[in-house]
This record gives structure tokens, C-alpha cells and sequence, in this order.
């Protein structure tokens, strides 16, 4: 097997696999039979020929112990948002923060929150796109996630990892069908917390505005309120569900050589 890693930005991109061995089916009759061409994309919503494989960073992730942090606290906040940069969608939810009770950070603008790296027992793991969860993380209710990616084209990454692993209750900005990919794979919603119907729709914009409206309309019960709503057997379901998701790839990986294009 030869496993070819797509890493161009190049949207405008034709990828050509040449037979330079004269005539490979000539040296074996059956190739054509047997040749498997597969393209496996983080994408939940890949259309065919693609093949959707949303868990492959979450497998990655599992078997790291970059996230494990030895900080407790007992939420004070009802929100966190953590944000790299400042993306049309994340300027939106950016924009709601201040009017909420919550923390939040937009890395880009140097608004920050408090690294606590002598909790990672680990090590701290840190570059300019992502960051160990700071002091606030653990001082917050539900965690507001922007993905990168909100439109048709999205993703799993570790900033959805992230709430599942610290056993957070939290809600997406993300493309449409994250929801129903979560369902598809054996995760259970927060359904006494939010409406879920905006999962649906495919305006990016009517996604967004639903889900800051719940959120505005949440924010105007207590910490308390919000907390006994919160079905905490199912944050823990979550939690374990997290270790039983597969990449199709990296379970069925039998490379013998590898190539970056």
C-alpha cells in the first residue's frame, strides 16, 4: 500500500498518478481488478468519491497525553469560548461574549486568558494555533466551540475534542450535520440545554444567529439553573464515547510507504 498525504493549499489542484513501470498491468494482469484508489478526508459532509473519515484527529488525540491537566475548579462563569483568530464566524460569537456571563480569549487580538502550565503533568503543549485549556476553562459552565471550518466542508478538531475530554457540556459553531454525525457515531446531545434543529440548516448566518439566540436566552437563567438542567450522566457518556470512535484509515493502515505532496 502507498499512502500519498494531500498537504497543498492549492484549491485549483489535479493529482495525476503515472504508471512509470511500462506498463504495470502488463507485468500483472490482475492490477486493474485490484487497484483501490481512496481518498479519506476529515470532512463529515464529503461528497462521493471522497471518503468521510471525521474521527482520524480524535484517534490521534487518544493516543497522546498532551491534554492532561491535574487543574479543578467548581464554575463561577456559565460560558468559555477559546478562539485563535478572529474569522468572520468567531468575530460573530466574539461579538455576543461581552453580553454574556463568560470568559473568552480571541488569540489574534491578544485578548488571553490564564496559562496554567505547572498543571500539565505532561508537559505543555503550545504553538500559535492552539494551547492547553487555561485556568478559566475549568471556572466555566459550557464551553461555546468555533470550529475553523462553518460551511458545507467541516471538521472535527481538537477544540470539539476538548470539551468531551474534560467532561464539559458545550455547543458548536461548525458546518451543518455536525449534530448528526455526533448521533451517527454513538454520541448522545445536550437536549435539556439546546434545540438542535439549526443543525440543519445550511445558511451559515441562520446557523449562527440560532445558536447565539439559545445562547442569549440561556444566559438568562442562573449558574445554578443552568447546572441542574445539565444531564451529567450523559457529559460522562460522552466522555467514554470519545474513546470508542475509529478512523478508518489509521484501523485499516497496512502502509509500506509513504509520500507528502
Amino acid at each position: 500500500m502507498v499512502d500519498i498525504f494531500y498537504l497543498s493549499n492549492d484549491k485549483h489542484v489535479d493529482i495525476n498518478v503515472i504508471d512509470s513501470v511500462e506498463n504495470i498491468a502488463g507485468q500483472y494482469p490482475d492490477f486493474y481488478e485490484k487497484f483501490k484508489f481512496r481518498f479519506y478526508t476529515l470532512d463529515f459532509n464529503a461528497p462521493e468519491p471522497f471518503i468521510s473519515d471525521p474521527w482520524m484527529l480524535f484517534v490521534v488525540y487518544n493516543d497522546t497525553n498532551k491534554y492532561v491537566c491535574n487543574y479543578t475548579a467548581v464554575p463561577h462563569k456559565k460560558f468559555i469560548s477559546l478562539n485563535w483568530n478572529s474569522k468572520s464566524h468567531r468575530r460573530k460569537v466574539l461579538a455576543m461574549m461581552p453580553h454574556l456571563d463568560a470568559y473568552y480569549s480571541d488569540l489574534s487580538d491578544e485578548q488571553n486568558l490564564t496559562e496554567i502550565p505547572q498543571f500539565y503533568p505532561n508537559g505543555y503543549y503550545k504553538d500559535r494555533f492552539d494551547y492547553g485549556v487555561p485556568k478559566e476553562y475549568f471556572h466555566a459552565l459550557i464551553d461555546v466551540v468555533t470550529e475553523s471550518y462553518v460551511g458545507t466542508a467541516s471538521h472535527f478538531s481538537e477544540k470539539s475534542y476538548k470539551p468531551l475530554y474534560y467532561k464539559k457540556p458545550f455547543i458548536t459553531v461548525a458546518g451543518p450535520n455536525y449534530y448528526a454525525t455526533m448521533l451517527k457515531y454513538g454520541f448522545v446531545l445536550y437536549d435539556e440545554l439546546f434545540d438542535y434543529d439549526f443543525d440543519r440548516i445550511d445558511s451559515t448566518e441562520e446557523r449562527i444567529d440560532d445558536i447565539l439566540f439559545q445562547l442569549s436566552d440561556l444566559n438568562k437563567k442562573s449558574i445554578d439553573e443552568i447546572s441542574a438542567l445539565i444531564n451529567w450522566e450523559k457529559v460522562e457518556y460522552n466522555h467514554q464515547q470519545l474513546y470508542k470512535v475509529r478512523s478508518e484509515y489509521y484501523d485499516n493502515q497496512l502502509q509500506s510507504r509513504e509520500f507528502s505532496i
